[in-house]
């Protein structure tokens, strides 16, 4: 593909893959419903698009908890996402991040695989929300989305969002048991329905965390790693 780039003037590479979008193409036009909705740079048009679709993925078993008031708990230091790129309409605003495993608030940045995490988002609303929905896609360090959850998929009692309201929303999900590497999670808060829906505000790449496993199946190369494996042989 390269050495066809360099013959040629001008390709038209019409695709949904965003991995492909971002090693081949140097200018990106986004059509929704027949017309062009964005266009520009590979990487900001990518991350755009990602942010509207992603509320279509579906990931690992999730706990979603959603309070009005912080609980009495262990002092934890948030992200703060002033400074984090984003996207949205802003009616609801995630102000702070924090992700770290269930059973140690101290490990935030670097896991194993398998541990029950937490991702928790201070989100702050500016209007009524009737139908919110809160989620994440994670990445590796090429942008490629591993899995990610929102509670319309997974059907999570979620009750609406007043206007000018503080809360807290806790995802609590068991890390896939993935190879050795770096990864970012975006969260997001929308309003709606799968099929209809608006991006009230998706943080890119918020927690960046890595996988450092002494496994050595997790050292291959492969996304995931099999946790059960068994093998017979048999003459024939």
């Amino acid at each position: 593909m390269h050495e066809l780039m360099k013959k040629a003037q001008c390709i038209l590479f019409v695709t949904h893959d965003i991995g492909a979008i971002q090693n081949f193409c140097n200018r990106v036009i986004w059509l929704k419903d027949g017309q062009i909705f964005q266009q520009g740079a590979p990487s900001e048009i990518c991350r755009n698009y990602q942010s509207f679709m992603a509320f279509e993925d579906a990931g690992s078993t999730t706990e979603t908890a959603v309070e009005p008031r912080f609980a009495d708990e262990k002092e934890i230091t948030y992200i703060n996402t002033n400074s984090l790129s984003c996207y949205g309409e802003k009616g609801a605003v995630i102000e702070k991040v924090f992700f770290c495993d269930v059973n140690d608030h101290d490990k935030t940045s670097t896991f194993e695989g398998n541990e029950r995490c937490a991702l928790i988002l201070q989100i702050s609303s500016k209007m009524h929300i009737q139908y919110p929905i809160y989620g994440f896609t994670m990445k590796d360090t090429y942008g490629n989305q591993i899995t990610g959850m929102n509670t319309f998929v997974y059907e999570s009692p979620i009750s609406h969002f007043e206007e000018n309201t503080t809360i807290r929303v806790r995802i609590e999900f068991d890390l896939p048991n993935l190879k050795n590497g770096t990864y970012t999670i975006s969260p997001a808060v929308a309003e709606g329905t799968m099929e209809n829906h608006i991006q009230h505000h998706w943080v890119h790449d918020a927690v960046v965390f890595n996988v450092n496993s002494k496994n050595v199946v997790n050292q291959i190369g492969w996304y995931f790693v099999l946790d059960e494996v068994k093998t017979t042989i048999e003459p024939v």
